[in-house]
This record gives structure tokens, C-alpha cells and sequence, in this order.
């Protein structure tokens, strides 16, 4: 990356145990270095236990690197919470800050700032060197971003930490967006009864039948009263989540993400360009596309991946396609004109693929390269 005199700026050192064990604190020296330099780093891969260094990056190494990242936010401490704090949300995380935290409040904000940043930067990244995340984050959090329009965003202070200071129309549009999206059950089947249900709660603090049919009075208790609008609210954690959606939205727009592009889309889209979404289908998209210097040794080799690809688990393809790209959702582009391997150029998106005779020897190949890939070692930058 190039600094803002035109000199060449420092890489900055991963030491891969840190990643995987303290990702916070990787966080947030990318978080000074992006503030320092105004760029996103080259990187370079070491373990400082055995002074080795594994990788310096083309391209690859980022991919790598986001991705290692994400996963390990999402690993629980012992006491099993999550590193930075996030609730469990069908196998995904919400987002929320929490002054009950281990880490302080305004550490969590700097931190959804730099995962704004990286947002920004996986949606302007072009195919060549396509970024994604990952899996992490809910639906939810795609939905409440992308429900938030430039005017919304100019509102939003700097260095947001309290919900007392987000305005309130913005709270209220998110609020009904959320209930709608997230608690169902509280409110009228009927969509349109739903909606007005869901106006009058934000606006007027109402309580459903739904609501008291949840949480029911003691009937044995004459004094006893329905639920109360706070009693919902504490229930459906909408306070901790929306200040992690809006700090990253202002964030991603701050750091040139085209807000124009990301409305005009749906949130599924947004979450898509964002976290990506293997498939079988898509993996094998890609290696059908690759027509360039067909040979019938290189197609017989595409037909043998693909069939590896069909066979595979889900797992399985995760794996492969992180041996090929250093991540987990973008499946590789091309296999390479080389008869070694099998390889893995993780900055190109493409393999070594040797001829084999017949798929049980290509398979059997091709899974203990992509073990090996696993660890680190394998893949070439």
C-alpha cells in the first residue's frame, strides 16, 4: 500500500497465534495502523514462538487474514461469551455493546468502526481480489444497515456509545424494523394488523395479545399487571444491537462505500457482497468459466473437480475452497497450466492439478493437499 507521501508503507506483522487466540488485540493495531497510514495494510504472516515466517502478501494473505479474523471473533472465552460482545442468533451473532463487557464501551465502538472499514473495503474489492468475510454476523444486522439512508447516516454522531444519543426517528425506523424481522411472535399474524400492532407499541409502548399471552399476569394476584413496554423491550435486546449497526453503517460510508449502490439492493445483497454464500453451484460456476487454454488434459481435470466438488460436504468445500483463496465463501477461478501439485495459489485463485489416471487417485490426492492447506502450510501466496 502506497502512504500518503508516496512512500512504501510498513507491513504489518500478523503473529498467527495472536489471531487465532486474541483477535481483539489484532483488531485494534489494524485499527491504529488503517488511522495512522489511510490504507489498508500488506500483511505479512509469522509465529513469533518459532521466529517463522509464513507468507508475505500478494493478495492472498488478506483474504487469509480476514478471515481467520472473523472466525476467531466469533470464538468463546471460557466463561462462553464471545470475545467482543454478541449474542447467539441461529448459529450467527447479533452484535450489541455492552457495558458489562470485558472490553470498554469505547473499544467496542472503535472496534465496529475498523469492521465498517473492512466492509467498506470487501465491497469496493475488485474480482481479481474479491474480499468476504465470511459468515459472522445476522441477517438482522444486514437489515438495520441497510434500512439506513444517507440523511440517516449525517445524523449519526461520531464516536456513538449511548442510545440517548442516537435521534429518535432513526431509533423508532429501526426499532419497528427489528420487531417486525425478529419477534413475530409478539404481534398479529396478519401482516397489515402486524404493522399497525408494531406502530402503536413503538410509538404508544401498547401491549399485544401476543405479549400477554408470553408473558401472562398471576392470576391469584389481583394487584398483578399486563407486561410493560420496558419489560418487551429488556426482552428482545434491540438496545445493545442497534448502536453496533449504526456505528458500522456511518463507518462504511465514511470510508467510501458507494450508499447509493448498497440502497438500490436488497439487504440480502448487501449481506451477500459482504459475508458471501457458498454453494456447490456457485463453486462449480466458477470452474466452468475458466475457458482459457483448454487442453484435454486441463479438461478432464476440470471434469475430476468437479465431480470432487459435487461429492464433497460442506465442510469439505470450505476446505478446498480456503486451500485455493484463503477463504472460506469464494470458490477459485482457475486451475493453473502445471501438471505438479496438487498446489494452491491463493493470491490468483487457481491450482496445480497433476494428471491422474482416474478420479479415486485425483480425490485422493487432492484431499490430502487440502488437509495439509488447513494448517497454513501448503498454500503458496
Amino acid at each position: 500500500a502506497n502512504g500518503m507521501f508516496g512512500h512504501e508503507n510498513p507491513r504489518f506483522c500478523v503473529d498467527l497465534s495472536k489471531l487465532s487466540q486474541k483477535p481483539v488485540e489484532v483488531l485494534s493495531k489494524l485499527s491504529e495502523y488503517v488511522k495512522t497510514y489511510h490504507a489498508f495494510p500488506s500483511l505479512r504472516f509469522w509465529v513469533a514462538e518459532e521466529g517463522i515466517t509464513r507468507g508475505i502478501d500478494a493478495g492472498g494473505l488478506t483474504r487469509d487474514f480476514i478471515t481467520k479474523l472473523f472466525q476467531a471473533l466469533s470464538r468463546k472465552e471460557d466463561d462462553e461469551r464471545t470475545l467482543l460482545p454478541m449474542k447467539d442468533q441461529d448459529a450467527l451473532f447479533l452484535p450489541t455493546v455492552d457495558s458489562r463487557s470485558s472490553i470498554s464501551v469505547d473499544s467496542q465502538v472503535k472496534h465496529y468502526e475498523l469492521i465498517g472499514y473492512l466492509y467498506a473495503h470487501a465491497l469496493k474489492s475488485t474480482d481479481a481480489n474479491k474480499i468476504k468475510t465470511g459468515p459472522l454476523f445476522h441477517p438482522a444486522v444486514f437489515e438495520m444497515i441497510h434500512a439506513l439512508s444517507g440523511d440517516d447516516i449525517s445524523r449519526i454522531p461520531p464516536n456513538l456509545s449511548k442510545l440517548e444519543d442516537v435521534p429518535q426517528d432513526i431509533y423508532e425506523k429501526q426499532l419497528k424494523l427489528y420487531l417486525k424481522s425478529r419477534c413475530p411472535q409478539y404481534f398479529p399474524p396478519d401482516p397489515l394488523e402486524a404493522d399497525a400492532a408494531i406502530v402503536a407499541f413503538v410509538t404508544d409502548g401498547t401491549i399485544t395479545e401476543q405479549m400477554k399471552a408470553i408473558w401472562p399476569k398471576d392470576a391469584d394476584d389481583p394487584e398483578a399487571v399486563d407486561v410493560t413496554k420496558d419489560e418487551v423491550m429488556f426482552s428482545v435486546g434491540f438496545d445493545k444491537a442497534i448502536l453496533p449497526a449504526l456505528i458500522i453503517g456511518r463507518s462504511m460510508k465514511e470510508n467510501g462505500a458507494d450508499w447509493d449502490a448498497i440502497r438500490a439492493k436488497s439487504p440480502a445483497d448487501l449481506e451477500d457482497s459482504i459475508q458471501g454464500r457458498l454453494t456447490k453451484e456457485g463453486a462449480i460456476a466458477a470452474i466452468v468459466a475458466d475457458t482459457v487454454n483448454i487442453t484435454d488434459a486441463k479438461q478432464r481435470k476440470k471434469d475430476f473437480l468437479i465431480k470432487y466438488i459435487e461429492e464433497s460436504t460442506p465442510e469439505e468445500l470450505e476446505k478446498l475452497c480456503y486451500a485455493a483463496c484463503g477463504s472460506r465463501v469464494l470458490p477459485p477461478l482457475q486451475i493453473s497450466s502445471s501438471n505438479a501439485g496438487p498446489g494452491f495459489h491463493t493470491c490468483f485463485r487457481s491450482i496445480d492439478l497433476p494428471e491422474c489416471a482416474n478420479f479415486e487417485e485425483f480425490k485422493a490426492l487432492l484431499s490430502a493437499a487440502v488437509d495439509l492447506a488447513q494448517a497454513g502450510d501448503y498454500s503458496q501466496g
